[in-house]
């Protein structure tokens, strides 16, 4: 997913900024190209599918117009939540990540003894979040005195003991500012995927507008 698209460049109130819009959002899945048969002065819309061939290249597969209806109000919401999913997920293991850095290191060293995160019942947790927190203990101990304190840096735990010589990196706080970002961007394309392409209507009106765009 490219999170490229500025919605403040768009009044989708007008059909023409609507296909702008859209053919932005769609451009690393969806390709559309104006065909124009000469004989009878006639033009049509064909619909390209974005995949990759054996080495890994872009190619355009040539789609009809059903199947792009099922992939604006099927597979493309589908991407979305996907994306959502994996960004939330990346989102609660960052913060977990964090947590157990926390609990378990004092002055530039890991505890040899694992201990949960102080908001944490270790009755209460699933077996699966145990797992996961013994798991990063386990990689804390195992690395060496520099890389713990690239995670002080990055975490900005004890600020005053940094040493000045650790290079320029992204620090946590910035890593979830990011994730926010970009969950709330796929909220406002969840929104207008619903209100834009909520009937089949609505996306053949869309295909048939194309050709006073392209």
């Amino acid at each position: 997913m490219k999170y490229t698209v500025n919605f403040d460049d768009y009044d989708l109130d007008y059909e023409i900024q609507y296909i702008e819009f859209m053919l932005n959002l769609l451009d690393p899945y969806i390709v559309f190209e104006l065909f124009k048969d000469n004989d009878d002065n006639h033009s049509s819309i064909k619909i390209y599918r974005i995949g990759l061939d054996k080495d890994n290249e872009n190619v355009r597969i040539p789609i009809t117009e059903k199947d792009y209806i099922f992939f604006i109000q099927k597979t493309f919401p589908i991407i979305i939540q996907n994306e959502i999913d994996k960004l939330t997920e990346n989102e609660n293991e960052g913060r977990l990540k964090k947590n157990v850095f926390i609990a378990n290191s004092k002055h530039g060293k890991i505890n040899n003894t694992f201990l949960l995160p102080s908001h944490y019942e270790y009755n209460e947790i699933t077996p699966e979040v145990k797992k996961k927190c013994i798991g990063y203990h386990s990689l804390f101990k195992g690395m060496n005195s520099y890389q713990l304190q690239n995670l002080e840096y990055y975490y900005q735990i004890n600020r005053k003991h940094l040493p000045s010589t650790i290079p320029y990196q992204s620090l946590f706080k910035d890593d979830m500012l990011d994730i926010k970002e970009k969950l709330k961007y796929l909220d406002i394309i969840k929104k207008i995927m619903k209100t834009k392409n909520k009937s089949i209507k609505d996306v053949i009106r869309f295909l048939k507008n194309l050709i006073y765009y392209l």
